[in-house]
């Protein structure tokens, strides 16, 4: 059964294992590097210490972390606006468990006072992530030509949105 948890340090060892992945790292922001080292793991939940208006949780199948999910904290006239992130260790890809994953993210986005609307950002190529993202309810609402630069390759970004319903 998938849950979302808050982060645990015990979690360390096998995060720092699931995301020391170039296929994982991939499609992420550079706070995600490769190789991936426990002591980028450490960066990561120092990181997720000092910003405590953002969410960080555990993906987890039968208590075992198989991801992450964060929830964030838009700026100044978007504060109603939560950017939803989320990744799976490559060994638990296409089983389902990003899609379940990405469900219960916006149950606890929806859940936050005054959040009316869920936003995500795709590189192109990633079409796993479109898909849990359509999956979910999700519209493509914006495309950013050439938008990422990511180990010397650029990609488009989709921007993806789902409105809380009334």
């Amino acid at each position: 059964m998938i849950a979302l948890r808050n982060l645990d340090v015990q979690d360390k060892p096998e995060i720092t294992r699931l995301m020391n992945s170039e296929n994982v790292s991939r499609y992420m922001t550079d706070r995600v590097p490769f190789p991936y080292t426990l002591s980028d793991c450490d960066s990561f939940f120092e990181f997720v210490k000092n910003t405590p208006n953002d969410f960080f949780f555990a993906i987890t199948l039968n208590n075992k972390v198989i991801g992450g999910l964060g929830l964030h904290r838009q700026p100044l006239n978007s504060s109603h606006v939560l950017e939803l992130g989320y990744w799976i260790g490559e060994e638990y890809w296409n089983k389902g468990y990003a899609s379940e994953a990405v469900k219960l993210g916006i149950q606890k986005a929806f859940s936050v006072e005054g959040i009316t609307k869920i936003i995500a950002r795709v590189y192109s190529g990633n079409s796993a992530s479109d898909k849990v993202l359509f999956k979910n309810g999700f519209k493509e609402e914006g495309f950013l030509k050439e938008h990422i630069m990511k180990r010397g390759k650029v990609y488009d970004e989709k921007i993806f949105g789902l409105i809380k319903p009334i």
